[in-house]
C-alpha cells in the first residue's frame, strides 16, 4: 500500500523541475529541451533587463550625510571628494548619518598612534570581507601617497573610540555640548560644593576667591582653544607653542577629535560652576 494520502494526484512536473530531477541527458526529449532552452533565454533577457533597470545599491540608504561640529571650531567648506562615506555606528534606525572620511583621515590612522593595518581599517570602514580586499585597499591609499605596512602593528589599545571616525565623533561632542548647555546642573554643584566647605575654614577661604577661580578656567580655557588639530571638516589651527601642538595633534588622532572637542566642554561647564558660586556668594553678601 502506498504511504501517501488516499486519492492524492501526482502534482505535474514543471520544465524546471525536470531540470532538477533529471540524472542523464536522455531523459530529457529533444522537444522538451527545446522548452527548457526558451525558458532559460527568457530567464536570462529578463535578469540582464531588471539589472540595467535597478540602480547600484547605495552604502548609505536613506541617511542624510552629516557635518555637525561643536561650537568653537571653524567649518571646512570642501567640495573634495572623500576617500569613503560610512554609516555612523551610534545612530539609530533609519535616521543614522553617514560620515564622509577623507584621505587625510586614513593617513592619520594608519601612519599616526594608532598604525592602523588594512584589516583594522577595512571594519573600521564597515567594508565588506571580500577577497584580496586588503591589496586592493592599499591600492587605493597609495593613490593619495599612503604606503600601508603590512606588518604594522596597532599602537594603543583597542577601546571603544577606535571604531569612531573624526566626523562622527565631532558629531557626539557637538550633542554632549547641546546637551550640557542645557541640562548640566552647574547652580546645585555650586550648593553642593559650597555645603561641603561650611565646616572647613580653609576651604571656604579658597572658594570666595571665585575671581581667582574664574581667571584661571579662563586662562585654561583659551589654552585649549589656541589649537585646533587636523580633523575632517574642521579647519586646522596651530598655536605658537609647538610642544602644545604635537602633543594635541597626538591626543587627537588617539580619540579621533573626541578628546579635543570635549575637554573644552568640561571646562566651560566647570567654569559655570564657579559663576554659580559666585552669584550664591553675591547672594549672601547681600542679605
Amino acid at each position: 500500500m502506498s504511504s501517501g494520502f488516499a486519492g492524492q494526484r501526482n502534482a505535474p512536473t514543471t520544465i524546471l523541475q525536470q531540470i532538477v530531477d533529471a540524472e542523464e541527458p536522455e531523459v530529457i526529449n529533444d522537444f522538451e529541451r527545446h522548452g527548457i532552452d526558451e525558458v532559460l533565454r527568457k530567464l536570462c533577457m529578463l535578469a540582464e533587463r531588471i539589472s540595467t533597470e535597478q540602480p547600484a545599491p547605495s552604502r548609505e540608504p536613506n541617511h542624510h550625510t552629516a557635518t555637525t561640529i561643536p561650537d568653537g571650531f571653524t567649518k571646512l567648506n570642501s567640495n573634495a571628494k572623500p576617500f569613503d562615506v560610512i554609516s555612523g555606528r551610534l545612530g539609530m534606525g533609519a535616521s543614522a548619518p553617514c560620515y564622509k572620511v577623507t584621505p587625510e583621515e586614513i593617513r592619520r590612522r594608519v601612519e599616526g598612534v594608532e598604525h592602523l593595518n588594512s584589516s583594522n581599517m577595512a571594519n573600521n570602514l564597515k567594508k565588506q570581507k571580500q577577497k584580496n580586499g586588503g591589496e586592493i585597499m592599499r591600492a587605493q591609499l597609495a593613490e593619495h601617497g599612503i604606503q600601508m605596512n603590512l606588518n604594522a602593528q596597532r599602537g594603543e589599545a583597542s577601546t571603544r573610540v577606535i571604531s569612531l571616525v573624526e566626523g562622527e565623533a565631532l558629531h557626539l561632542a557637538a550633542d554632549l555640548q547641546k546637551i550640557c548647555a542645557e541640562k548640566y546642573p552647574a547652580r546645585q554643584i555650586a550648593k553642593e560644593v559650597i555645603k561641603e566647605a561650611e565646616n572647613k575654614p580653609d576651604v571656604m577661604e579658597a572658594l570666595l576667591d571665585t575671581t581667582c577661580f574664574l581667571e584661571c578656567m579662563s586662562a585654561m580655557e583659551d589654552a585649549f582653544k589656541s589649537v585646533d588639530p587636523p580633523l575632517s571638516g574642521v579647519v586646522p589651527k596651530p598655536s605658537k607653542n609647538q610642544t602644545l601642538n604635537r602633543s594635541q595633534e597626538k591626543f587627537s588622532c588617539a580619540t579621533h577629535g573626541l578628546g579635543i572637542a570635549t575637554q573644552r566642554v568640561w571646562v566651560d561647564q566647570i567654569k559655570r560652576i564657579g559663576e554659580e558660586m559666585a552669584a550664591i556668594f553675591g547672594q549672601q553678601g547681600g542679605k
